[in-house]
């Protein structure tokens, strides 16, 4: 492969393609290397030259580093008119993308959910297929939230379609194969264990790749989703095992160097706060105390209460 004719060999573009084509082999190594110089170079270019739209994610990031949710959410709404004046169809996608992810970590699951149908929205006007699959991705996971289930599900199969067999979206296709899953866990079971089947062929060759932490967070809701078919077929002590394994690589994504800011950190703790139930669940009250534990320990340093329920 070569560099195109205006940029030098090893350039941004030439970085891009690599990993695009790393992507398609399905070779997690050169993926995972790729993966890290690209945010590297990203970085050392967002840091030379800084829009007012970076700006304000930036100071947005900061705040919510302090528990100042009131500044970012200022900061997110502020990105979002300029987007709206600028009628730049990906900046407004991610503007309402923005504002829906720090709705769901400040628990406001209605006003998360309709910036998540924003966003979808949005993504529609573009031939974007990332896009798209990302914004149903949280539409789903917010509708799962809310307890929409077969919404979820229609979003999670829009996913898989659009990904189809393209190996440039294996993890848009994963994704979309776990959320299928997880919303058919309890009324159809042997229908999930099919949707998971097939993701795991799209995940596990990347369980060891610390550094992608897009593969480590499926596999930890494909470990959820699991535990959760488990628990509806009686079997307590298996689905307390799936939940133990989830938060093992929700802990590996909560370590993660290239994310920063609470997110990481609230999606750990609410998977011990899981876990913590499927541990009582299956008779297991001093694990279940740990559990507990360490989640509120991680969401008061964060500046967020303790889950309850």
């Amino acid at each position: 492969m070569q560099a195109s004719p205006n940029e030098e060999p090893g350039g941004l573009e030439a970085l891009m393609e690599a990993f695009q084509q790393a992507s398609r082999e399905g070779n997690p190594a050169e993926v995972e290397r790729l993966s890290t110089e690209l945010m590297r170079r990203l970085s050392e270019e967002a840091a030379e030259e800084p829009d007012e739209d970076l700006r304000l994610k930036l100071e947005a990031h900061e705040h919510e580093s302090r528990a100042e949710w009131d500044n970012a959410e200022a900061c997110y709404r502020r990105g979002l008119e300029l987007a709206e004046a600028a009628g730049e169809e990906c900046a407004l996608f991610k503007a309402h993308y923005d504002l829906s992810s720090l709705y769901h970590l400040l628990d406001r699951h209605e006003e998360s959910l309709e910036r998540a149908r924003s966003a979808v929205e949005i993504a529609r006007t573009t031939d974007l297929i990332p896009l798209l699959a990302m914004g149903l991705e949280s539409l789903a996971t917010s509708l799962i939230q809310s307890g929409d289930l077969p919404g979820a599900l229609s979003a999670a199969e829009e996913v898989v379609t659009l990904s189809g067999s393209d190996p440039a979206f294996r993890l848009h296709r994963a994704r979309g194969l776990v959320l299928c899953a997880r919303s058919r866990a309890e009324a159809e079971p042997k229908t999930a264990e099919k949707h998971l089947k097939a993701a795991w062929e799209l995940l596990s060759p990347y369980s060891e790749s610390t550094l992608l932490a897009g593969y480590q967070s499926a596999l930890a809701s494909w470990w959820e989703a699991t535990s959760r078919i488990r628990r509806t077929r009686g079997d307590l002590a298996g689905a307390a095992e799936a939940m133990g394994r989830t938060v093992q690589f929700r802990r590996t994504v909560s370590q993660a160097p290239q994310l920063a800011g609470p997110y990481k950190y609230n999606t750990l703790a609410v998977a011990l706060h899981r876990y913590r139930a499927a541990l009582l669940a299956a008779g297991d009250e001093v694990g279940a105390t740990e559990a507990r534990l360490e989640a509120r320990r991680i969401r008061l340093g964060i500046g967020l209460p303790e889950l309850q329920g």
